[in-house]
């Protein structure tokens, strides 16, 4: 085994070694047994460009450890080492095994990027999930909030509707209690035209009474006075034989009964009634005719 003293005082950090060297340095059987070992320990490890040897990154407290072992408790277990082989044959068998190893280590190298990979990919599910999760809850939030605002405009159209029937029912009424009103400005003004028309004619009747003269106004009066006094005079004289014996005044022809008492009193009452009767015919008739004259003017 090969020691190297000065990697006991290298500073503090990996060294990099390949499996061959590791495990001289380890004290190890076969090339193999670091590989196992360094997996086991999951080193770092990387790729060499010139060569394509594959290097392994060994603790240096661990190579340390590792040199200060005597010599003694290494050879504990003797080591069968092979036949010795011609230089050649271990040169080709070592050019000949180093492309298998490249390609094994840049295959585990993939496998971890690989595996690397599946983990972001896997976090990024995760994340996804999350984010989807997030996104269900606000979308039922905003679910419950359109619900609720649904519920609000309902509420808010059945009032909107109850206010429409209110104001229909309103403007029916105030268009009943116009059309009242209106009748009742109607029936108004025609009682005021009525009232208007009445003191016309009143207004020209007075007028017209007032333009007659003073002898056509006192003819009616004067026929009634005299009509009345010819009816007294006509009772005086025909009620003697009535009244007459009560006041100790009466004529002689009072003592003999009538004859026909229903023809007396009817001649009685045409003799109080008749001449009046005539004289207001015949003014009526003098009317009559001075209006037909006056109209022909």
């Amino acid at each position: 085994m090969v020691m190297f003293m000065s990697d006991a005082n290298s500073p503090a950090g990996p060294i990099w070694l390949t499996y061959k060297q590791a495990a001289e340095r380890l004290g190890l059987s076969s090339p193999n047994a670091a590989e196992a070992k360094a997996k086991r320990a999951k080193w770092p490890k990387r790729i060499r460009d010139d060569t394509g040897e594959v290097e392994i990154a060994a603790p240096p407290e661990l190579l340390a450890a590792s040199s200060q072992k005597p010599e003694k408790s290494r050879q504990a277990f003797p080591v069968v080492s092979p036949a010795p082989a011609t230089p050649a044959l271990a040169d080709v068998v070592r050019a000949a095994g180093a492309p298998l190893e490249a390609v094994l280590e840049r295959q585990e190298l993939a496998n971890k990027l690989l595996q690397t990979a599946l983990d972001v990919a896997r976090a990024e599910i995760a994340t996804v999930d999350a984010e989807r999760r997030i996104a269900e809850a606000r979308a039922a939030d905003m679910e419950k909030l359109l619900e609720r605002s649904d519920l609000d405009r309902q509420t808010s159209q059945k009032q909107v509707e109850t206010l429409r029937d209110q104001l229909a029912a309103a403007q029916a009424e105030a268009a009943q209690a116009t059309g009242a009103a209106n009748t009742e400005r109607a029936r108004r003004d025609v009682a005021n035209a009525k009232i208007a028309a009445l003191q016309l004619q009143l207004d020209e009747a007075v007028d017209a009474r007032e333009r007659r003269p003073w002898w056509k106004r006192g003819l009616f009066t004067v026929w009634l006075a005299l009509s009345m006094l010819w009816i007294g005079r006509i009772l005086a004289v025909s009620g003697q034989c009535v009244y007459g014996p009560w006041i100790g005044w009466q004529q002689p022809w009072c003592e003999y009964p009538l004859v026909n008492p229903v023809l007396t009193y009817l001649d009685v009452i045409a003799m109080a009634l008749g001449p009046p009767a005539a004289v207001l015919l015949l003014g009526l008739a003098l009317r009559w005719v001075s209006k037909g004259f006056r109209r022909s003017e």
